[in-house]
């Protein structure tokens, strides 16, 4: 599964505009698209960008982003992160999930935007252990 999970930085003064921006566009089932303009144009993320980005999409974030409501959810991801000593983005946890989804174990931690065959890397020898495992029970 493929879980994302915001991280506004400290050093960006916009990051958490921009997070609460994306959890409105995803009340109104755009939060990709939302995601991909903000990260497309990082550098431009005043609020009056951040609506203009909205209504390019079709959506109206204004009453949302006049509330606080994901403003407990964004800050409980980054004491998460920073629980997990993850401190920059992207960074990609491989692990295992219990039966509700919660994160049970981290086998290995991903940074950066790698191609392909970094996570390959990281993901194989990881199945190889779960399927020798598999093979004893």
């Amino acid at each position: 599964k493929y879980f994302y999970r915001d991280l506004p930085l400290p050093f960006h003064p916009h990051s958490i505009p921009a997070a609460h921006a994306a959890r409105c566009a995803a009340e109104q089932g755009k939060l990709w698209e939302m995601h991909d303009s903000l990260f497309a144009e990082p550098v431009s993320l005043d609020p009056g960008d951040i609506d203009a980005r909205a209504t390019r999409l079709g959506i109206n974030i204004k009453p949302c982003m006049a509330s606080d409501k994901f403003a407990a959810v964004i800050q409980k991801e980054v004491g998460d992160a920073s629980g997990m000593q993850i401190s920059g983005t992207p960074t990609f946890v491989i692990g295992t999930l219990g039966p509700g989804g919660e994160l049970l174990s981290v086998k290995k931690t991903v940074v950066g935007a790698l191609p392909f065959d970094a996570f390959r890397a990281a993901i194989e020898p990881l199945l190889k252990l779960n399927a020798v495992a598999a093979n004893r029970e």
